[in-house]
């Protein structure tokens, strides 16, 4: 035998409720509000983290990108140069801005910093950036008078309005010996 229920006294029914017929007090509003305002500012402070975060992080990896770049060039056409021009005057242990590399093709290459730049003869290196070049190039004799030249320069991005997440600033540093001198 099935029993039939009677859904206008059952105490599941959901228009029959208490809690239905009497509503929501202003307590209970502002409560909810307040929960609700807060978990938006929380929210909003975890996606402005997020978001200066993302930035510094591609503003950082620009900077380096460039820096290895140009450093890698260079280290590269220093270290198969056939010779340092006026190396003898030019490898005194003193900054330059300059240096001007001989190739085994006859041909030579200088490589400048200047101008918020870095560039040889045929390409700039870096752009856009701001450049420290105050030690940029410097020349000593190594062993068996093998000349070193020690690459040091300083890449910026930013200004002084920036936010401090819009900042980054990499010092690129090598060491490089000719290999064929």
């Amino acid at each position: 035998m099935i029993e039939k229920r009677n859904t206008k006294s059952s105490k599941f029914c959901l228009l029959n409720s208490k809690f239905y017929l009497r509503g929501l007090t202003l307590i209970e509003v502002l409560v909810m509000v307040t929960i609700l305002a807060l978990m938006g500012v929380v929210a909003t402070g975890i996606f402005f983290t997020v978001l200066r975060t993302s930035t510094r992080t591609n503003t950082e990896t620009k900077v380096k990108q460039k820096g290895q770049f140009a450093l890698s060039v260079m280290e590269k056409m220093i270290r198969g140069a056939r010779s340092i021009e006026n190396a003898s005057s030019f490898c005194d242990d003193t900054e330059q801005t300059a240096i001007t590399i001989g190739s085994y093709d006859g041909g030579t290459t200088e490589f400048l910093c200047g101008e918020d730049q870095i560039s040889s003869n045929s390409a700039i290196l870096v752009s856009g950036l701001t450049v420290d070049c105050s030690q940029f190039v410097r020349c000593v004799f190594g062993e068996n008078a093998v000349p070193k030249v020690i690459v040091n320069f300083t890449l910026s991005t930013g200004t002084a309005t920036s936010l401090p997440f819009q900042k980054s600033t990499e010092n690129f540093q090598t060491t490089v010996s000719l290999r064929n001198y």
